[in-house]
């Protein structure tokens, strides 16, 4: 308490300013004041402080002659860190500014290629929309054709499921046609009622030659042959597709019925069967036997082994080595027989 009212007294004497300069000193120079209220017959603060001028400390009044410069000296010291203030305002100011434009240019850069990114994914999503537009009007068209397609197979397609036997049958109305274009390969029994079976190479011609160097060449029927031979066309029994060459020494011709094994037919409308033979004649066949040579147009071997016939509807039947080379000439058994005339005949021996 009595330090309190040493520092109000001196703040009365030297200002304000030299109460700081006070307790900013040590402790040994600071002017230690007893309260005179605490000492008897104190009747007044001049008469209770009258050895404060005189005991001061010397420090004290040397520090009260200096503060009284201290005012002058904050002052130009205020305003130096004023100045120093302003300077360091001014800075971050400018620094602030360089932020902002730096941060303003990122900025517009960023927007200006997001716009570019923006216009860019429109322009995609344009080109895709337009691109399925288009791949959905083609959908659409395929649609509608499948549609139509499906039309025309319930109008002629019949499909009956027979219950109990575990049978799918498929019926092919009578007004309809069934095409069948490359391989085809069935399983099971065909039946064929009220109708025909109609086999062609699909030449447009029902006859063929089978030279490979000339079109339209009289093959001795009369008729000129209009295509070449495709080997196509034909009824083939007993042998397939992939193993023919195996059966067959080569099938040439086209519209022929061939059965057995062995044979080479080059020409067309023959019936080959038997074993061996060689029909080269336009409509000639060689029936049964074995190793008949039909060469003339419309010949014909019947049995027998190694008979030929050469001339243009001649006949070989039975026999061993018979040869029917006039037209119109024929041979019936024997052995090693030949029918050169024309309309000439030999009959057994």
């Amino acid at each position: 308490m009595w330090k309190l009212s040493s520092v109000f007294l001196l703040a009365a004497l030297s200002g304000a300013s030299e109460v700081s300069s006070y307790w900013g000193r040590p402790a040994s120079t600071r002017l230690t004041v007893r309260d005179p209220r605490f000492r008897p017959n104190s009747t007044s603060l001049t008469s209770a402080y009258p050895y404060v001028r005189s005991q001061t400390n010397p420090h004290l009044r040397s520090s009260i002659a200096v503060s009284s410069n201290e005012p002058a000296l904050r002052v130009e010291s205020v305003a130096s860190a004023v100045t120093s203030d302003s300077d360091v305002a001014r800075s971050l100011e400018s620094r602030l500014e360089a932020l902002e434009t730096e941060q303003r240019a990122r900025f517009e850069a960023l927007e200006s290629k997001h716009a570019q990114d923006l216009e860019a994914l429109e322009t995609e999503l344009e080109t895709l929309g337009t691109k399925h537009a288009k791949d959905l009007e083609t959908l659409k068209t395929e649609l509608e054709t499948l549609k139509a397609e499906h039309a025309v197979l319930q109008r002629c397609i019949e499909v009956e499921e027979v219950y109990g036997d575990d049978i799918t049958k498929l019926h092919v109305k009578s007004e309809c046609e069934l095409n069948v274009h490359g391989g085809h390969t069935t399983h099971g029994h065909h039946s064929i009622k009220g109708g025909n079976l109609f086999v062609s190479n699909g030449l447009g011609s029902s006859k063929c030659s089978s030279s490979s160097s000339s079109v339209d060449e009289d093959v001795g029927d009369g008729d000129g042959a209009t295509v070449k031979c495709s080997g196509t066309g034909n009824i083939i029994v007993g042998h397939q597709q992939d193993d023919l060459s195996a059966g067959h020494k080569a099938i040439t011709g086209s519209h022929n019925v061939i059965l057995g094994e062995g044979h080479t037919v080059t020409s067309h409308g023959g019936i080959v069967s038997g074993v061996g033979h060689v029909a080269s004649g336009a409509h000639a066949s060689a029936i049964a036997g074995s190793g008949h040579t039909v060469s003339g147009a419309g010949a014909i071997a019947l049995g027998g082994n190694h008979g030929t016939a050469r001339g243009s509807n001649s006949v070989v039947s039975g026999g061993y080595q018979n040869f029917a080379s006039g037209s119109y000439s024929s041979v019936s058994g024997g052995m090693h027989n030949t029918a050169s005339g024309p309309n000439s005949s030999v009959s057994g021996g």
